[in-house]
């Protein structure tokens, strides 16, 4: 299969299961907020912060084992492989009982951690810690089954793996909330899907990812070194993402109450479903990336990353703007008019959210060039001035939630719409101003005739209810379309992604397309849809 058709049948399969994720969460979570209530499930969300924290224990071997994996089956090394495999499934083994450690400590603390949780929901809180702690292993296991599959470009397994489980997983969480079901039994119901998740996986690693051994033989000193020189900077840069996302929960609750923590959520969620439409993009190119960087081929790197940001934008650009003009009705006709307060947030942090979005190929890029130390000091930055800004918009300007939000979209503009590409450019080999005019150039000119479009759209004095709502998300993006393709996409770009208009341009011509100049010379080392960095028109 070309490497064509592997990236659209990945990302295909990528998007179906982030449909279907996203169908649930649609599904379920206005259930979970109103039966739930706010306090309730504002703990909810603090709690998955709080264990998203503990989480951080692993000192960043994840990265580390997916960088290393890639590495070593790029070299055909399946020795060196399984000792990555094997010491990190020890390692998570011996870290997880710690996490667990840290959970039983941190519960009986919570009440004076978090003094505006109620007092009758102290216990169940602290039993739900446990279960989250509990939880945490199993999704470290669940992501090394993963990492061979994705090594070995197997998206379409994972995602049939996934894809079942949250479909049985919502359907008992609706079955639970409906017939009194509390905090407790939808956290038992997310652990034991999750552990049949994981063994499902497991399976299809064994059968379809590389060849691996399991055996503690492999395990050693030397690996977990390995592993632990480059985890301990991913650690440093995990921290300041979970700073940068998930921090504002904790922060909401210590300085507005845990109810606050709901409204911020709701935004929240959408804007992290936003990102996982982008990051599936770039997921599929990874592993090429990483495997590319192992053996050094920096043109194709530069090449890989210039197409990852343009395609990434072509999606992210109607979502983000999508959230920011029509984002206000579509929250009152899913949670409620009572939280239109969360569409502001939403809009805040979609404007951040542009600049993020076309940095995140930047990011796999850098870790396979074992440029991790710069990538974490970038992250550190961007995380103390989030926290500081955020500190600082709700106590000194009273500005509540929308505090939050502001203190966290900035620090993005500036660190990954700015600093970030700037100083990745110099380390890639890649000219800046040649990257300016293929990426931002694009997408901002993209951005601006869309929201145009959408304003134009979201004015049509059609009924607000879902039925009207729906026919203005559709005409917007039948006329984004146009713009994406024509503003966003490059002639390269377009006869990868458009194989259907390059067929229909060559039967109408009444032969094959022409090569373009240059092509029979470089199809012999590189991949199909390579882009040449200095012919590739803007």
């Amino acid at each position: 299969m070309g490497k064509v058709a592997v990236y659209t049948r990945n990302l295909a399969t990528n998007y179906l299961g982030y449909s279907v994720n996203l169908v649930a969460a649609f599904i379920v979570s206005p259930y979970f907020v109103h039966i739930l209530g706010n306090a309730r499930y504002g703990i909810w969300a603090l709690l998955i912060s709080v264990t998203g924290y503990l989480g951080l224990i692993e000192l960043g071997v994840m990265a580390s084992t997916g960088r290393y994996i890639n590495y070593y089956y790029s070299l055909n090394d399946s020795e060196n492989l399984s000792k990555i495999l094997n010491t990190s499934l020890c390692f998570y083994s011996l870290v997880s009982c710690a996490i667990l450690g840290a959970a039983l400590v941190v519960q009986p603390w919570l009440g004076t951690l978090f003094p505006k949780i109620p007092r009758d929901l102290l216990g169940e809180s602290g039993q739900l810690l446990i279960l989250f702690g509990i939880g945490i292993y199993i999704g470290f296991l669940s992501s090394l089954f993963r990492q061979l599959l994705i090594c070995n470009e197997r998206f379409d397994l994972q995602n049939l793996s996934d894809i079942t489980i949250v479909i049985v997983r919502s359907a008992v969480s609706l079955y639970l909330l409906f017939n009194g079901g509390g905090l407790l039994a939808l956290a038992l119901n997310q652990i034991v899907f999750s552990l049949l998740g994981c063994s499902f996986l497991f399976c299809l690693a064994k059968s379809y990812g590389p060849p691996v051994r399991y055996s503690a033989r492999f395990v050693s000193k030397s690996t977990w070194r390995t592993l632990f020189n480059f985890g301990v900077f991913a650690f440093i840069g995990d921290m300041a993402s979970q700073i940068i996302f998930y921090t504002s929960s904790i922060l909401i609750t210590l300085l507005l109450g845990v109810e606050a923590v709901t409204f911020y959520s709701i935004a929240l969620m959408l804007i992290d479903n936003t990102r996982r439409v982008v990051y599936e993009i770039v997921r599929v190119m990874t592993p090429d990336i990483l495997k590319l960087t192992a053996r050094e081929s920096m043109a194709e790197v530069q090449n890989l990353v210039l197409r990852g940001t343009r395609t990434s934008m072509f999606v992210a650009v109607p979502i983000l703007m999508g959230l920011i003009v029509f984002g206000n009705q579509f929250v009152s006709l899913w949670m409620g008019p009572q939280y239109t307060k969360s569409a502001v947030v939403l809009m805040i942090l979609a404007v951040g959210s542009f600049a993020s979005s076309a940095a995140r190929p930047l990011t796999p890029t850098l870790l396979g060039l074992n440029q991790v130390r710069f990538w974490s000091f970038v992250s550190v930055i961007e995380a103390l001035l989030n926290m500081c800004l955020s500190v600082l918009m709700v106590i000194a300007f009273k500005l509540d939630i929308y505090g939050v939000a502001l203190g966290t979209a900035i620090p993005m503009i500036l660190i990954s719409g700015f600093v970030l590409p700037v100083l990745s450019c110099r380390r890639i080999g890649m000219n800046f101003s040649a990257y300016f005019r293929k990426t931002f150039a694009r997408w901002f000119i993209a951005s601006v005739l869309t929201g145009l479009l959408f304003f134009a759209i979201s004015a049509l004095p059609i009924a607000a209810n879902w039925r009207g709502f729906s026919s203005k998300v559709i005409c917007a993006i039948i006329l984004y379309l146009p713009v994406g393709i024509l503003v966003l996409l490059g002639p390269d770009d377009r006869r990868v992604l458009l194989p259907i208009n390059t067929k229909l341009r060559s039967r109408l011509g009444g032969g094959k397309p022409r090569p373009s100049a240059g092509e029979g010379e470089r199809s012999a080392v590189c991949p199909p849809g390579h882009i040449d960095l200095e012919r590739s028109s803007v």
